[in-house]
């Protein structure tokens, strides 16, 4: 049986040429941004008299034609692969039951049969390519005022309408002299970037980006082709019965069928077929023997893997599931490769500024993703938050300033250790100045002391209310006991592995999340241990 893994990196490698060609046209307006923001006067005057720029589009198309060639090559291959595979899986149960088993390569009603499921995806494949289109909106939600008015409506853009809209709004912005032509033409870029290139229906004005929709209409094909041949084997050997695959932290209605048997009677019963059509399930099923078959996982294995997918995890101050982390997780990513597009676009445009301020997201954004990884456990996947054409940005500029900065921070035995300590440590600094959080002092392996305004706390998680209710100690710990305390602390500590803040007053200290939810209050007297920090601050 293939894996969960080996199936989405099939899936990831479509997804990529896609991606590729998003990236190529977001850097191709980005260049012509930046060359307009350099002409004269009279070049933009005879700019817009001009259709030098037409033949972009074009390009843009011809890519979109040239990777479309190789993704449907790419279907019929990984459908071949799923299909032999699942075909080869069953021969046991041929030769248990002495009936012939036919090759794939000379078992033409088979071949015939993944032929056609393969074509319906390269036809849903074209379909949602012959539809592309963009959907611009301004980070406040609004269109950007004037020139996509369509969008407000749900009425999508052509590629080569967008990409006139956008040339001639750089045209004007240059033309009005404005101070800055690069703010000025900020916000487009970032809604461009968000909006990346999207499949449209035109009817409904429903948009999905074009890389996202083609991997999810591949994975759904791969899985009908799947279901198909496990239908046609079992009715060959006589099955009477089927596997469900395994997969890690699955949606709460689909955990108890993964990794299970089931007789005919039993999955037709418990409805088993139905939870398989759930749109984006991922598990697949396989005909077997009952009594035959041996699970593809022991009693005890199984046990170990579902034992896991119930654990509950604390990130960030909040209880997750383990699906919930994984939900978590794809967000995250998603926002990760958000953050690469506006940084890719703004380094073609010449905006430093904004080149900058992207890629102090994804810094800021993937020490999240590491920490919510190793926190929970989830592989980390690296492909999931692949972007072409990315390269990454020193945003450090001033070297003596980081020196100077470092010193407070570490003040260890030389320079260069506190500069190597301050880069280690630069994706957690990242994340407290994206809060709003001074660091001021590394105290320990895991611990920061930290400047921050004294929040008020919005409202108690399920952990503070847990320990409210059930420990003798804490029954006074209501919301006003522990706001007490954040009113009138002394210390303030970030803790970079529950990723909390902890707020130290003479009575006790209360521990909150970014969102300023209480994660829990202990009346604990002050230590002494903690004077240290107060005097080195002086």
């Amino acid at each position: 049986m293939l894996t969960e893994q080996q199936i989405e990196l099939f899936a990831s490698r479509i997804q990529g040429r896609l991606t590729a060609i998003n990236e190529q046209y977001l850097e191709m307006i980005g260049k012509r941004i930046k060359e307009i923001g350099a002409m004269s006067a009279t070049d933009l005057h005879r700019l817009k008299q001009m259709k030098s720029y037409g033949s972009d589009v074009d390009k843009i198309v011809q890519q979109l034609a040239i990777a479309s060639n190789k993704i449907i090559t790419d279907i019929y291959d990984m459908f071949e692969i799923v299909a032999k595979d699942n075909y080869n899986f069953s021969k046991q149960f041929y030769d248990a039951r002495n009936v012939p088993f036919v090759p794939y390569e000379k078992n033409k009603t088979l071949q015939k049969y993944v032929s056609s499921i393969a074509e319906q995806t390269v036809l849903a494949y074209k379909n949602l390519t012959q539809h592309t289109a963009f959907m611009v909106f301004g980070k406040d939600g609004e269109v950007i005022p004037s020139y996509f008015p369509d969008n407000k409506n749900k009425v999508p853009t052509t590629l080569s309408k967008t990409y006139t809209k956008v040339i001639d709004l750089a045209v004007t912005k240059a033309q009005l002299g404005m101070t800055s032509y690069q703010s000025a033409m900020r916000e487009t870029l970032r809604a461009m970037a968000d909006s990346g290139i999207k499949t449209a229906d035109y009817a409904t004005g429903h948009t999905r980006r074009l890389d996202t929709a083609v991997r999810q209409n591949v994975l759904w094909g791969i899985k009908q082709c799947n279901q198909g041949v496990a239908d046609i084997t079992g009715r060959e050997f006589g099955a009477d019965g089927y596997e469900i695959s395994y997969h890690s932290h699955p949606r709460p209605s689909h955990v108890d069928m993964g990794g299970k048997q089931y007789s005919q009677a039993e999955f037709k019963q418990q409805r088993i077929d139905d939870l398989l059509n759930d749109y984006g399930c991922l598990h697949f099923k396989f005909s077997i023997l009952c009594g035959i078959s041996s699970p593809a996982y022991s009693t005890e294995t199984l046990a170990k893997f579902k034992s896991n997918d119930e654990r509950v995890i604390n990130f960030e101050g909040k209880d997750y599931t383990m699906y919930e982390a994984s939900q978590l997780q794809a967000k995250t990513e998603t926002a990760i490769r958000k953050a690469k597009d506006r940084q890719i676009l703004a380094k073609a445009s010449g905006d430093d500024t904004l080149r900058r301020e992207e890629q102090y997201k994804v810094n800021v954004l993937t020490s999240k993703y590491t920490q919510l990884c190793d926190t929970s456990g989830l592989p980390t996947r690296a492909e999931r938050m692949s972007v072409s054409g990315f390269r990454k940005v020193n945003i450090i500029k001033d070297q003596k300033s980081i020196a100077k900065k470092a010193k407070k921070i570490y003040n260890l035995d030389n320079e260069d250790d506190n500069i190597k300590a301050f880069i280690r440590d630069k994706q957690t600094i990242d994340l407290l100045e994206y809060n709003n959080i001074k660091v001021v002092q590394k105290i320990n392996e895991k611990e920061f002391v930290v400047e921050t305004s004294k929040p008020k706390i919005k409202k108690l998680t399920q952990h503070a209310l847990d320990n409210l209710n059930s420990k003798p100690d804490r029954k006074s710990m209501t919301i006003e006991t522990a706001q007490n305390f954040v009113d009138n602390s002394n210390l303030t500590l970030y803790n970079t592995k529950s990723v909390t803040i902890k707020y130290l007053s003479e009575n006790g200290y209360s521990v909150l999340n970014f969102d300023n939810d209480l994660v829990t209050a202990v009346p604990q007297k002050w230590r002494n241990k903690y004077n240290k920090y107060l005097n080195e601050r002086g």
